[in-house]
C-alpha cells in the first residue's frame, strides 16, 4: 500500500456492520441501476443495428433496380434512335414519292411499293410500341417505388433523377449484356 492510503485509513474509525451494510446496499442498488441503464442502451443500439441492416438490404435492393432502369434506358435510348432513322428515311422516301409518282427501285425489282400511308403507319405502329413500353415502365417504376416506401412529393423527380443519372454518367454505370 502507498503512504498516502496508509495516512487515510488512519484518520477513520473503523465502520460499524450497520454502516458497511448501509454502503454494501447503497453500491448494490446504484450497480443495478447501471446494470439496467447498460441494458435499455444495449437494446437501443440493437434496435439501431438491425434498422441499419434493414435499410442496407433495401439500398441494395434499389441500387439493383436503377442498374436495371439504366438498362432499360439505354435500350430505349437504342430504339428510339433506330425509330429516329427510321423516320429520315420515311421523310427521304416521301421527298423523293413526292418528286415522281411512281418508285422506278421498286417496280423494277417486283416488290410492292409502301404507300406513305403505310410507312407513316408503321413509323406510328411503332412509336405506339414504344410508348406502351414507356407505360409498362413506368408502371413497373411505380410499384419498386411502392415496394421500398419512396414518399409522394419524391415520386415524380425518382425517374427524371434516374434518366438525368444516367445521361450524366453514361460510360460508368452499365450493366453488362
Amino acid at each position: 500500500m502507498s503512504k498516502f492510503c496508509v495516512d487515510f485509513y488512519k484518520n477513520f474509525e473503523p465502520l460499524t456492520f450497520l454502516q458497511l451494510d448501509i454502503f454494501s446496499k447503497s453500491i448494490i442498488s446504484e450497480f443495478e441501476s447501471i446494470q439496467q441503464e447498460f441494458l435499455r442502451k444495449a437494446e437501443f443500439v440493437n434496435d439501431c443495428y438491425s434498422h441499419i441492416s434493414t435499410n442496407e438490404n433495401k439500398l441494395i435492393q434499389i441500387d439493383i433496380c436503377m442498374k436495371l432502369l439504366e438498362s432499360y434506358v439505354e435500350n430505349i435510348e437504342k430504339e428510339l434512335q433506330i425509330i429516329e432513322c427510321d423516320f429520315i428515311k420515311c421523310n427521304r422516301a416521301v421527298a423523293n414519292m413526292e418528286k415522281s409518282p411512281r418508285c422506278d427501285i421498286c417496280s423494277g425489282r417486283g416488290i410492292s411499293q409502301k404507300t406513305d400511308r403505310e410507312m407513316c403507319m408503321d413509323l406510328l405502329l411503332k412509336t405506339s410500341l414504344q410508348i406502351l413500353q414507356m407505360y409498362d415502365l413506368s408502371l413497373g417504376m411505380e410499384e419498386v417505388l411502392k415496394y421500398f416506401d419512396v414518399k409522394k412529393e419524391t415520386f415524380y423527380d425518382t425517374p427524371v433523377l434516374a434518366v438525368t443519372w444516367h445521361l450524366e454518367f453514361p460510360m460508368v454505370h452499365t450493366l453488362p449484356q
